[in-house]
């Protein structure tokens, strides 16, 4: 992903469920380090910030929540 493609939320988030489904990405987060216990590797994630449509709130999703729109 990258600044200004527009994204669709996955159905599962809260935000999804009210509406507001559709926006821009705005930003990204600080790289995070977590480690997967069953294997023990260490796993880097940023969270993606969207601005989104209906609201014009900026948010912060975890990458798995959002999806490129083509």
């Amino acid at each position: 992903m990258t600044t200004g493609q527009r994204v669709e939320l996955h159905p599962a988030t809260d935000r999804w469920m009210m509406g507001d489904r559709f926006g821009v990405v705005s930003g990204f987060g600080r790289a995070i380090v977590t480690h997967d216990k069953a294997s023990g590797r260490a796993m880097v994630f940023r969270h993606v910030f969207v601005t989104l449509d209906k609201s014009g709130k900026r948010i912060k999703f975890h990458p798995s929540n959002v999806v490129p729109l083509a």
